[in-house]
């Protein structure tokens, strides 16, 4: 429990900090161009990057909080 909630809060900072451009873009640039070129899907435009770094990062958060939250009540009602 504790490391997901230390995984969100972590997370979070994370997107707050990029969001306010306190993470300079060439630390995350190449990973997402990356990942679309591996993904074989439309590269963002330089102008797109922080904001497609964003979504991916919010949608990570979405998938690793409903996994969770699956696995809890799969756990429970097996009890």
């Amino acid at each position: 429990m504790i490391a997901l909630v230390g995984f969100n809060v972590v997370l979070l900072l994370l997107i707050a900090a990029i969001a306010v451009q306190k993470v300079p873009e060439r630390y995350y640039a190449s990973a997402v161009k990356g990942l679309h070129y591996t993904i074989g899907i439309t590269t963002p435009t330089d102008r797109q990057v922080r904001r497609t770094f964003i979504a991916w990062l919010i949608a990570l958060l979405v998938i690793g909080n409903g996994m969770a939250l699956m696995l809890s009540l799969m756990t429970r009602s097996m009890r």
